[in-house]
């Protein structure tokens, strides 16, 4: 089976044929990235530094490569949650409370520190294709309903800078047509807001460091969902590129009943 778990560390490590994909809970209790890549002998050889702010312009909350950051605290990145509660608060201080596997699924439970809502992170590993699918659960067990303004499957986070975004655009009738983007400092947006997937953007990314038709670092994902998708990529100022991919946030509005 390809999950590998380190209770005393909290190190979490999901190998398929020829990669791994690790994260932990760190110090602050975030779940953290540690590393997505080739395959490795000793996943239990993960450093997990703790990190302290840089300065007061760089908290914590904010360095940290994040599975699943929230709104709230102090973190002014991409969030992949967002909601307001009955009272009007809308920070979210989630806690790891646990984790179970199911065959080939391990799933990481959070919940919030003062609301009773819980958060899933759902991770499947498909040895055979090497693939990992990830998916989010959202429980509302508060007696008010929770309104969510922004959701998203996920966050991932790649090692380098200055890579190539690949993705397709198109109107009706030349749909599909290629194009290339370098990363640098500020965000690309890719979105439809028409209802299904659609010609303009698709619900993917693929980005490069130097590859070739034979050689270099790919790195890529899909978003399964054929309505009104958003994803962003964003070349950080510490040294990384995070995709983040879910449903679109333009005219949406979803509540989740007790």
């Amino acid at each position: 089976m390809g999950i590998y778990i380190n209770d005393e560390r909290k190190l979490f490590s999901l190998t398929t044929e020829n990669t791994e994909y690790a994260f932990c809970i760190d110090n602050e209790g975030l779940v953290r990235h540690l590393y997505w890549g080739d395959k490795i002998n000793s996943p239990e050889d993960f450093d997990i530094p703790m990190l302290t702010e840089v300065s007061t312009n760089d908290p914590v909350y904010e360095i940290t490569k994040e599975e699943y950051p929230v709104y709230g605290g102090l973190r002014y990145k991409e969030n992949c949650l967002k909601v307001s509660f009955e009272d009007k608060t809308r920070d979210i201080v989630y806690k790891y409370i646990g984790h179970c596997i199911n065959e080939n699924e391990l799933v990481i439970n959070l919940k919030d520190a003062h609301y009773n809502i819980e958060i899933d992170l759902h991770y499947i590993v498909l040895e055979d294709v090497d693939l990992i699918e990830r998916y989010t659960v959202v429980k509302n067990n508060e007696e008010e309903d929770l309104a969510i303004e922004n959701i998203a499957s996920g966050q991932v986070h790649i090692p380098h800078e200055n890579l190539t975004f690949r993705n397709t655009h198109g109107y009706w009738g030349a749909e599909q047509q290629m194009f290339t983007q370098k990363v640098n400092y500020g965000k690309i947006y890719f979105e439809n807001r028409k209802g299904i997937s659609g010609h303009n953007h698709n619900p993917y990314f693929i980005l490069d460091k130097d590859a070739t038709e034979t050689t270099g670092e790919v790195y890529f994902g899909a978003l399964k969902l054929t309505g009104n998708f958003k994803g962003v990529v964003e070349q950080t100022p510490y040294g990384e590129t995070l995709v983040q991919m879910g449903i679109n946030d333009f005219d949406f509005s979803k509540y989740i009943f007790p």
